[in-house]
């Protein structure tokens, strides 16, 4: 994640019936550069999206777990 400012960000896990599988990270971040990380071998197989949340823009991304 980049961030040109201050924000107040949220990142979700959804499965695609759209229930949240899991909040990975809800909290401030200063500008700049941050990675986080996320385990997923707890996860079933499958479709999931990643959305994060900062300040009112939502970014969502699609992947695959494979097992």
């Amino acid at each position: 994640i980049v961030l040109n400012e201050f924000k107040n960000v949220k990142v979700s896990l959804f499965n695609t019936l759209g229930s949240e599988v899991a909040t990975i990270f809800s909290g401030n971040l200063e500008q700049g550069s941050h990675n986080l990380n996320f385990e997923t071998a707890n996860l079933p197989a499958g479709a999931y999206i990643i959305a994060l949340q900062a300040n009112g823009t939502r970014l969502t991304k699609s992947f695959i777990v494979t097992k």
